[in-house]
């Protein structure tokens, strides 16, 4: 009994404990990284700028938005608009 509480304990410990998701881009031959820090935020670093961004529901892909930025990507393809500038990305 002792030996499946403590693997069910385990196992509850490893599955709220997920490491934050980076995802890589180049963003108009310019370097971009999204860490996705949960199901609700991620933090856009784009020269030298850090953005945090909240989680959107899109038809397709994945949207991030704050009120100066929009981050979606779709697989290998990501549109990036930051204060009207819109950059084409694709992962690195």
């Amino acid at each position: 009994m002792k030996h499946t509480t403590v693997i069910i304990a385990l196992i509850v410990l490893t599955a709220c404990n997920k490491q934050p998701s980076i995802n890589n881009y180049i963003c108009d031959n310019a370097p971009a990284k999204l860490d996705i820090i949960s199901n609700k935020q991620a933090k856009l670093s784009f020269y030298d700028h850090d953005y945090m961004l909240n989680h959107e529901v899109s038809a397709s892909g994945s949207k991030y938005i704050n009120q100066e930025v929009l981050f979606w990507s779709k697989g290998e393809q990501a549109m990036l608009i930051i204060k009207g500038k819109k950059y084409h990305c694709n992962t690195s």
